[in-house]
């Protein structure tokens, strides 16, 4: 069933513990057959960040008390 719904929706499934912290929540469905049952819940689409990229390209730019790696993510965000 997965499949079917990432065909129909043109979105990637995740797992709920994949979520990142700011992940907005925006709603929820379910639906039910014979052979089937399966809950989602919607979030809108956030940017994934790949930490070791990030650090190994910009950490040296992390100086006392400058997370600038950090600083990066949450202006993104």
């Amino acid at each position: 069933m997965g499949e079917q719904i990432v065909q129909a929706t043109k979105m990637p499934l995740l797992k709920k513990e994949c979520l990142q912290k700011h992940a907005i929540f925006v709603g929820e469905t379910s639906f039910s057959n014979d052979q089937d049952s399966v809950k989602l819940f919607i979030y809108m689409e956030t940017p994934q960040f790949d930490e070791d990229k990030l650090v190994a390209k910009y950490g040296h730019l992390n100086k006392d008390k400058v997370n600038f790696t950090g600083d990066v993510k949450n202006f993104v965000l």
